[in-house]
């Protein structure tokens, strides 16, 4: 930080002549930087299984360039492209979501009912169905 101060304490100065093309250089220098940064974010973020569900930037289109990547008409393009294949994926995993929930319900109420039997089945007097019936509901 103290070598940042140092090199920009001068540029007053220098004078306009040589401050603008510094001024330049330090400008494209941190727009560099700034997009390095980007570019790295939404590899991270693209590099995920589930990343064009979450991030409609994550679309490839056919030539194998990602949404983040282009710019200007082409990535106009694209997006309408991008966002419904993305919202397409966003309910097609709420639908498994909810498949997973109903299945889990299902599995406790079962689960429930069996331990319910179980304990029915134990207070029973000793025979062979008591028997049957123990080894049927509470073993799994």
């Amino acid at each position: 930080m103290k070598g940042l101060v140092f090199f920009l304490l001068p540029l007053p100065l220098l004078g306009a002549a040589h401050a603008d093309p510094i001024s330049d250089t330090i400008q494209s220098a941190s727009k560099a930087y700034g997009s390095h940064v980007v570019a790295t974010m939404w590899k991270s973020r693209c590099s995920r299984p589930d990343a064009l569900r979450l991030y409609a930037n994550c679309y490839v289109n056919p030539e194998g360039v990602a949404l983040w990547q282009v710019t200007g008409p082409e990535k106009e393009k694209w997006k309408p492209t991008a966002i419904q294949e993305s919202v397409r994926l966003q309910k097609e995993h709420r639908g498994q979501v909810e498949i997973a929930k109903e299945e889990g319900q299902r599995a406790a109420q079962k689960n429930q009912m069996n331990s319910q039997m179980c304990n029915f089945w134990k207070q029973q007097t000793e025979s062979e169905r008591r028997n049957q019936k123990i080894s049927q509901y509470c073993t799994k």
